[in-house]
């Protein structure tokens, strides 16, 4: 698939140190640069099939899979893990809250996506507004941790989640906020055989919580422009 990154993420010094159980978090992220066509040539899964254990306190009481806050079907979906999620949606925001880890890990995941991308792209990293022009996609955006301060830094921002009870939320904090960003409820399975695409796809602690690792990422590869990035990590 063309040269591939891999790095990993320093912890945040200006905030706790400490995840859930009381150690260091730990982030493993790559990205990639795409070539037309994008294709994908790697599994981050050390095992296959084998999915992360979520942390002690991301395990609320699983849900009917025919609850309407679930999109359509896919592949790549886990009817189980969008019920966890669903189960929570509501404390996305809560920086003390079930989703914690996430907010501590927010300031190395936007340092290393902004650096990444301002210099693929030649973009203007003093700038107030640095990825001003890009088109991102945030493929498992939950409540929209990640897409909020993406928005600020000048990119148009798509969040995309298979959880309509992530997408409610994520679309509420942000017209509080006054900010313009596209929520959609939907598989990637769905939004890549619309043709549509991106400069920059993300999907950040995402792929530990679908069913097939390798498909998923292929239908994000699809939905990358020629000559964009795609990042990808897991906790």
């Amino acid at each position: 698939m063309g040269r591939q990154l891999k790095a990993r993420a320093k912890p945040h010094t200006d905030g706790p140190q400490k995840d859930a159980r009381g150690q260091p978090p730990r982030a493993r992220a790559f990205h990639t640069q795409a070539h037309a066509p994008a294709q994908t040539r790697f599994d981050p899964c050390p095992k296959p099939g084998h999915k992360a254990a979520m942390p002690h306190d991301l395990h609320p009481a699983p849900m009917d899979a025919a609850d309407p806050n679930f999109a359509p079907a896919a592949p790549s979906i886990d009817p189980a893990e969008i019920a966890r999620f669903s189960a929570i949606a509501k404390e996305w925001w809560s920086a003390t809250g079930k989703f914690r880890p996430l907010h501590w890990l927010n300031p190395v995941r936007l340092q290393y996506i902004k650096e990444h991308a301002v210099r693929h792209f030649g973009l203007n990293a003093q700038g107030p507004r640095p990825l001003e022009g890009l088109r991102l996609l945030d493929v498992g955006c939950g409540g929209g941790l990640l897409c909020e301060p993406l928005h600020r830094l000048g990119a148009r921002v798509t969040g995309l989640d298979a959880g309509i009870a992530n997408i409610k939320t994520a679309t509420v904090h942000a017209q509080e906020g006054g900010l313009d960003i596209d929520y959609r409820a939907g598989s990637i399975e769905g939004l890549a055989a619309s043709g549509e695409q991106f400069d920059v796809v993300l999907s950040m602690e995402v792929i530990e919580h679908v069913n097939d690792p390798a498909a998923f990422i292929a239908a994000c590869a699809r939905t990358l422009k020629p000559g964009g990035l795609m990042f990808l990590s897991t906790i």
